[in-house]
């Protein structure tokens, strides 16, 4: 942490964490406390009559004054890693008045690579249990990472790569610059301009070098590219550039009896590396050579959102990661956290599909498949909704979209996809997936009650769904860290994490959570399921 000369006394810059108490940064920064983590909200104050601009990585962020005091809010990325504060004079942004470095630490509720694995395996054994009952007559397989997500990568690749070879150029004659003030010392009289800082150095080694010495320190400004949004344009190019070996290696390694196939594919491996060795002169030979992108934590930013060629730039490889459709995959590598949110809200729906098979209750799950040329594969996806036909006419729906002109029901408020509906033609169960509810329950019940609230049959306008209910993998209430800082407490804002997932609050309000983990015991789910099943078709049980 270093904290710069600029004529104020002290600097007084304070965050607070959720359920913690006002702690100054510089004491955050020095010491080695797991305080900043991935995906978490902070509050900040700065205590000064000055006007300030308080900036993490490089991007402002918004305050209001009260009392002489700024204060302001913002929330980490997904992202582990150093991450960089600056608190810059309003009148004079060129005048830096405080630096520091902290480490953003990963979330400790992320499921392990064990969990990880447990729930590729389920998915993979349920899947080839509910194959028998699509009425298809192929080998069924989960097809890996490589070849089920190279096919829409590289297809948005080849048609569009022209559209980013002229964003590039039209960047490279005008990049974005930005002044850093650079601390040396000068002659005296080379001093254009006395600034607050200098006189401070002045008078602070008047004794040692006189009213008038030969040399000062002083600040100047120098231009650089090293702005926060090139640094993300390069770092998105060195992505890119591992993509497209990966790419020239698979179109090499591809074999085809077809000769035209061939062909084919020889083309596209030379135009892979072909567009790979373009993006590495873009990297070496171009304004991007100055500019650094390590601990980079790719985000939107004003810049982003209103410079038309920036905009476009992020716009262009926005597009590209939404062709990278889910994958399952765990070779060796460290699972991103987006990627780990979507396996567990597939693990949960086949895990409640499994307990219908068990019941005999299913009747064609052909929507979980896909057909195409090289056989059968698994289907399920983000945002794209998936009906299980059951017995009776009941329906489960994985990521079941409701809207205001949807039927037989809709949402007369907002667009709303609930993970996992159940719905039996006289009401309806919705079931949320909450990978990470823990420090944000509040938010997850209230979701509960705008489906129970917000979405209604149609034509009557009545109330559909009857219960609602998280899914989680609740772990432990309280965990203490070797620093002896908390990750949660059992209450917060007001509410009892252990109350919600008990039976009696499930069956007195109708809503509430249940434990779902890869390893854990999901008998109190599965016992409610089988209970609602017997309940509504009126199975008997027989004693023999």
């Amino acid at each position: 942490m270093e904290q710069l000369n600029s004529g104020i006394n002290s600097i007084d810059i304070y965050i607070k964490a959720e359920n913690s108490d006002w702690i100054k940064l510089e004491e955050v920064c020095e010491s080695n406390g797991r305080f900043f983590r991935e995906a978490a909200s902070y509050k900040w104050k700065y205590i000064t009559e000055k006007r300030v601009i308080f900036k993490i990585e490089e991007e402002s962020l918004s305050a209001y004054l009260s009392n002489n005091e700024r204060y302001g809010e913002f929330t980490l990325p997904f992202h582990t890693g150093n991450i960089i504060f600056q608190l810059l004079d309003a009148d004079n942004p060129k005048q830096q008045l405080y630096l520091g470095k902290s480490f953003v630490y990963s979330d400790e509720r992320k499921l392990s690579q064990k969990d990880f694995e447990k729930m590729i395996e389920d998915i993979n054994e349920i899947a080839n249990v509910c194959f028998g009952y699509t009425g298809l007559k192929y080998n069924f397989s989960i097809k890996s990472r490589s070849q089920d997500n190279y096919e829409p990568l590289w297809s948005y690749i080849e048609e569009h790569f022209s559209d980013l070879q002229l964003l590039f150029r039209s960047i490279e004659n005008a990049p974005k610059k930005q002044l850093k003030p650079q601390e040396q010392f000068i002659k005296i009289h080379k001093v254009r301009k006395v600034n607050n800082q200098t006189n401070n150095w002045i008078d602070k080694y008047e004794d040692k070098y006189g009213k008038e010495p030969r040399y000062v320190r002083t600040s100047k400004a120098t231009e650089n590219y090293n702005t926060f949004e090139n640094r993300i344009i390069k770092f998105q190019l060195i992505k890119l550039k591992a993509l497209l070996n990966v790419f020239a290696r698979w179109f090499t390694n591809k074999k085809s009896d077809n000769e035209q196939e061939k062909l084919s594919y020889s083309n596209k491996a030379k135009l892979a590396d072909k567009y790979g060795d373009l993006v590495s002169y873009w990297l070496k030979n171009t304004f991007l050579f100055e500019v650094t992108s390590e601990h980079i934590v790719p985000r939107i930013t004003q810049v982003f959102r209103k410079d038309p060629l920036y905009r476009k730039w992020w716009l262009w490889f926005d597009e590209l990661y939404k062709n990278e459709k889910y994958n399952v995959n765990t070779e060796g590598r460290e699972i991103p956290l987006t990627k780990t949110y979507d396996l567990y809200e597939i693990w949960t729906f086949m895990k409640i599909l499994k307990v219908f098979e068990q019941n005999g209750l299913i009747n064609d799950t052909s929507s979980l498949y896909i057909v195409k040329r090289e056989g059968i594969f698994f289907n399920l996806a983000r945002n794209k909704d998936c009906v299980v036909e059951l017995n009776n006419g009941w329906k489960l729906t994985y990521q079941k979209t409701f809207r205001w002109d949807t039927t037989p029901y809709k949402s007369f408020t907002q667009k709303m996809i609930p993970d996992i509906v159940l719905d039996t033609g006289e009401k309806m169960i919705v079931l949320d997936a909450k990978y990470r509810v823990q420090g944000n329950l509040g938010n997850a019940l209230s979701e509960l009650h705008k489906y129970r609230d917000g979405i209604v049959e149609k034509r009557s306008n009545k109330r559909i769904v009857r219960e609602a209910y998280i899914l989680a993998p609740r772990t432990n209430s309280q965990r203490k860290y070797n620093d002896g800082s908390n990750e949660i407490n059992e209450e917060q804002e007001g509410i009892n994490f252990k109350e919600i997932f008990s039976e009696v609050y499930r069956k007195e309000y109708k809503m509430g959570a249940f434990e779902f983990m890869p390893f854990g015991n999901l008998y109190e789910f599965e016992n409610w399921l089988d209970d609602f099943i017997r309940n509504e078709l009126h199975f008997e049980e027989v004693i023999l």
